[in-house]
């Protein structure tokens, strides 16, 4: 199932407060992110996310080419080419892969 998470969508969840002390994925202006369940292309599409949410950064792949997020109560990964990562992700914990 895929949930529709706008800026504008009333119905959807609101993106989760940020929290000063961690880095944020921001999602561009203009542009929709699939939310995965792993970090990988080939993970399946947990949500799509649309532009100038904000969200926390809970954890990264080794490579630091994923960051995991939290979107209301769901938890999932995009991949940071997509969106723009504000902070650094020196503190961010690597999260084991499936």
């Amino acid at each position: 199932v895929v949930e529709l998470l706008t800026d504008t969508d009333k119905r959807a969840a609101p993106p989760t407060a940020p929290d000063g002390n961690r880095p944020q994925a921001i999602i561009r202006r203009g542009t929709a992110v699939n939310l995965r369940s792993e970090p990988s292309l080939r993970a399946s599409v947990i949500a799509l996310l649309h532009g100038e949410q904000r969200f926390d950064v809970i954890g990264k792949d080794r490579q630091q080419r994923w960051v995991q997020i939290r979107a209301g109560s769901t938890v999932g990964w995009i991949n940071v080419s997509v969106v723009r990562i504000t902070g650094t992700l020196d503190a961010v914990p690597i999260k084991p892969q499936p």
